[in-house]
């Protein structure tokens, strides 16, 4: 467990989720997001969906790692202006946590939308920022399993607990992350998102009062909140005055600090510009940007004690969170 950095005592969530599981987009086109994040991240084809422009890719720890669609897709679940942060998603121990964490949230008033997507079983709401969030469970089924292929379809309501829900663990237990050398980087999972929030308390207390995270490192204007496993699943630090809101970056860990190093020197051979280098006691790392200008950090950690990352200041936390 890790060391806690005197966070703000929070009350329980309804959910308690295990980790984030995976970041979703809306893009501008889906060859370039399509290339960026299978060539230059490292991650591998999951399911595309070209005829609506969607793609779902993954290292082997999840259904998917990154998904992502068009801005101005009809099947979008919010309006958007263009593009960005589309919603993040957590993943949950099984059915029987999700049900239980639905019917406790709803009870005191708040609402969602419940799909089932084949591969999970999922709810959606909103942050105060007006995010997305899915809190899941997955069904035991991947993108590549014969039934899945048979019953390949359209995601459709759920309805919670109309079924009694299972309390398999049907997560990945086993994760194998696959390395390719034809790709620039190699991201082994996605491992948090960090968010900047003009409503800094809110935003706050809704991801531990509703989505249920917990405070794992609170420092001056800042806060890292994690899941059961401990990780640094969402970051939020205080937006400067009139600033606005914004999805900062999302990170992902590679296989170590030689791969790593290796990446940032051939960048320039892929045509890939590496807008950040981190060479920090505590991390190794490099900020590349999507097509669309969504930052991605891909990282090593040589540190990990959260009370020292809680005494850093929030403009260097903010790439070390």
């Amino acid at each position: 467990m890790n060391e806690m950095a005197q966070p703000k005592p929070a009350a329980a969530g309804y959910f308690s989720p295990r980790r984030i599981g995976h970041v979703n987009l809306y893009i501008s086109e889906y060859e370039p997001s399509l290339r960026f994040y299978r060539d230059v991240v490292g991650l591998c084809d999951g399911w595309t969906r070209p005829a609506i422009g969607g793609g779902f890719l993954n290292n082997g720890a999840t259904h998917h790692d990154i998904g992502f669609i068009p801005w101005n897709s009809s099947v979008t679940r919010k309006k958007a202006d263009g593009p960005g942060l589309n919603h993040l998603a957590f993943e949950l121990e099984d059915e029987v946590d999700l049900v239980r964490g639905y019917e406790r949230a709803k009870a005191a008033g708040t609402t969602f939308q419940t799909t089932d997507h084949l591969v999970a079983w999922s709810i959606y709401s909103f942050d105060p920022h007006g995010n997305g969030i899915e809190i899941y469970a997955d069904s035991g089924l991947s993108f590549a399993d014969a039934d899945f292929q048979k019953l390949k379809r359209a995601s459709v309501p759920w309805s919670p607990g109309a079924q009694p829900p299972s309390s398999d663990k049907r997560y990945v237990k086993d994760h194998r992350p696959h390395r390719d050398d034809k790709t620039l980087f190699h991201a082994t999972k996605l491992t948090g998102a960090v968010l900047v929030s003009d409503a800094f308390e809110a935003a706050r207390d809704y991801y531990v009062q509703t989505v249920g995270l917990q405070p794992i490192v609170a420092g001056r204007d800042f806060v890292c909140l994690g899941g059961t496993l401990g990780g640094r699943d969402v970051s939020i630090f205080r937006a400067k005055p009139a600033a606005p809101s914004l999805f900062h970056h999302m990170h992902f860990s590679v296989f170590d600090e030689v791969d790593l190093a290796q990446s940032i020197a051939k960048a320039g051979s892929y045509g890939v510009v590496v807008e950040r280098e981190i060479d920090h006691p505590r991390r190794r790392g490099a900020v590349v940007k999507s097509p669309d200008g969504a930052r991605v950090l891909l990282y090593v950690d040589r540190a990990n004690d959260a009370a020292g990352l809680g005494r850093l200041a929030p403009e260097e936390a903010i790439w070390l969170a």
